[in-house]
């Protein structure tokens, strides 16, 4: 072997060396804040889901307005109503989803005027296993589906009086379907990844190095970059629910939807990033040909059906995946980061 070649072997070496260290200098930090131990939950897979809705914590919700700048979160508890809801929403999501937030889901916070519909946190284990939590906005429970969605895919644009998208996923299921079927899929992505990571914060902790998958494979480069045959270069400056303020005008909304006609991605939301892509693919499919819920977004004179673009073998075998009784069972043995 030459000199050149050891040199390079040995940079290689060193390299990833010092993405380990960082990597366990990042998972140390969040196993030691309070938040991202699932030491800390006393967390009990055996339990039902519905005895893991559970009043936030203060310094949880704290937190979560700092991140979010709000000064406005508030706990909150389902009615009986709502806890019905929930028992029959369940039932009818995805198998694997069912199965995996059996055994990893930690604990289920309810937030009023949370920003969004929901969102999913990781925690991690000492050695290195994950878990969640997921925070709802209870809106979702009295608000249908579709407009809901309309409302998320408009709130990326500015200037949406004149032009706007209206989604259409049928009136029978509230916006908890959309949280469901959405958040839950995340989940999914974080214990058995479909995509090369979920999160960028979790792929720092974990040492992930964002080796591309089947799923994303060919429509992806990054996180946030769709491949450039796509024509899409919009995915950076979409900011959904007024988090940060938009900034592509609703004139755009049409070549936008347009050029998403010509992939497999089901939304412009979907296009923020390849974990949004894979949870926005699974929903849309399950409601659309599970659920038999209609689907169809887009400006009044341009309707866009996203389930009638064709998805990719390599994608479509994921997604028929996520259906079979064997799935958790195929899966073990996998790390977080295989």
């Amino acid at each position: 072997m030459s000199i050149k070649k050891v040199t390079v072997c040995f940079i290689y070496l060193a390299i990833g060396f010092i993405l380990s260290c960082t990597a366990a200098a990042n998972r140390n930090n969040l196993l030691n804040d309070g938040y991202h131990n699932v030491a800390d939950y006393k967390f009990d897979p055996a339990t039902t889901l519905e005895s893991r809705i559970q009043v936030i914590p203060d310094s949880i919700i704290k937190s979560l307005m700092r991140f979010d700048k709000r000064n406005d979160y508030q706990p909150y508890m389902p009615t009986a109503g709502e806890l019905k809801m929930f028992a029959e929403y369940i039932k009818v999501i995805p198998s694997a989803n069912r199965q995996v937030i059996q055994s990893s889901l930690v604990r289920i916070h309810f937030v009023k005027n949370f920003i969004g519909a929901g969102m999913t946190d990781f925690i991690l284990s000492k050695d290195r296993k994950v878990y969640t939590i997921l925070y709802i906005n209870p809106s979702v429970f009295t608000t249908g589906i579709s407009e809901w969605l309309t409302y998320r895919e408009n709130s990326m644009f500015k200037n949406n009086d004149n032009a706007h998208v209206k989604v259409d996923c049928g009136k029978k299921y509230t916006a908890f379907m959309y949280v469901l079927l959405h958040e839950t899929s995340h989940i999914v992505d974080y214990v058995y990844p479909r995509t090369p990571y979920t999160d960028p914060n979790y792929a720092a902790a974990q040492g992930l190095s964002g080796g591309m998958t089947p799923f994303v494979e060919g429509l992806w480069v990054s996180y946030k970059v769709m491949d450039k045959k796509t024509e899409i270069t919009e995915s950076r400056d979409l900011h959904a629910y007024g988090l940060y303020p938009a900034t592509i005008d609703a004139s755009k909304i049409s070549s936008l939807y347009e050029k998403l006609s010509r992939t497999p991605v089901m939304s412009a939301y979907s296009s923020k990033s390849w974990a949004e892509d894979f949870a926005d693919t699974i929903t849309f499919y399950h409601l659309t040909q599970k659920l038999k819920q209609p689907s169809e977004k887009g400006k009044s004179d341009v309707v866009y059906q996203p389930m009638k673009t064709a998805q990719p073998p390599a994608r479509l075998k994921v997604i028929n995946g996520m259906y079979e009784s064997s799935f958790k069972q195929a899966k073990e043995g996998e790390t977080a980061d295989e």
